[in-house]
């Protein structure tokens, strides 16, 4: 099936799919806890501030160890593994130990994070109240988003294909007992590549994914199911609206008001289908 959407819709459709987080565009590009920006329409984060700027203090947690986030486009490439004294593979020569990324299919990517650790701001609840105390003396802009959890790899490597035959060759100089694609003391060198959109390989103190939120400022920003009551209608107002005969319902009844001081910003899955439509699996997260 011809893939539609372009290549940054793609990657980020994926890790979202995968790690239920937003990822970071250009994948080298850093991203901390107390960040603040805006999200555009193709669900790319764009750093305006931080909360330290615009003067409002959080606290952090950190230091939670994760297993390291391993992702592979499905059906689009092959990551083949050599060690030296094996036949040849690609151009890494007998002697050579190293990887070969091969791919069949554009818009695919390789991911590897080793040795993740995941920070998250705490106390949530007294961030909203300073946020929203900045906004009611026009000091916050009511479009920002903030990110409150990052997640940082000791090392990473990201690799996104843009043609169908897309190929790097990955010769270690150095050899690593279990080495994988994201090593640092492996000291990779590129022996050949083409047709790459991506290539960060093995680049230390990464932050490739993170997770941002919004905050109700008292504008009715969000309905009683958590969505944002600006411009289309949530699927559960839908729903209501479809439960009274089409009725238009522009706030939940009484007894769903009361919805959240926040939420994870929800991903708009833009990767499309041959219809033109968007995916139907769009949901909040």
């Amino acid at each position: 099936m011809p893939l539609f959407g372009n290549i940054v819709d793609y990657y980020l459709g994926e890790m979202h799919d995968e790690f239920e987080l937003h990822a970071a565009w250009l994948p080298g590009t850093r991203v901390q806890l107390g960040d603040v920006g805006i999200v555009d329409a193709h669900n790319k984060f764009s750093r305006k501030t931080s909360l330290d700027k615009k003067g409002v203090s959080f606290e952090t947690l950190e230091g939670q160890s994760l297993p390291d986030y391993v992702f592979t486009s499905a059906g689009g490439v092959s990551v083949l593994a050599k060690a030296a004294g094996e036949a040849k593979i690609g151009t890494l020569d007998v002697a050579d130990a190293g990887f070969s990324i091969q791919y069949s299919r554009g818009k695919s990517t390789v991911f590897r994070a080793n040795q993740v650790l995941e920070s998250v701001i705490d106390d949530i609840d007294s961030l909203h109240s300073d946020i929203l105390e900045k906004y009611k003396s026009g000091k916050w802009n009511e479009k920002y988003v903030v990110v409150t959890k990052v997640i940082q790899a000791e090392s990473a490597t990201i690799l996104i294909s843009r043609d169908s035959d897309a190929q790097i060759d990955l010769k270690a100089e150095s050899e690593v007992p279990n080495m994988n694609i994201a090593s640092i003391d492996a000291n990779f060198s590129v022996k050949t590549q083409k047709g790459l959109e991506t290539q960060v390989v093995a680049k230390k103190g990464l932050t490739p994914l993170f997770e941002i939120e919004e905050f109700d400022l008292g504008t009715g920003f969000f309905d009683a199911f958590g969505y944002s009551t600006k411009g289309s209608k949530s699927p559960d107002m839908r729903a209501l609206e479809k439960s009274k005969g089409g009725v238009s319902v522009d706030r939940p009844p009484a007894g769903m008001r009361g919805g959240p001081i926040r939420r994870v910003v929800p991903f708009v899955d833009r990767r499309l289908e041959p219809s033109g439509k968007e995916r139907s699996s769009t949901s909040p997260s």
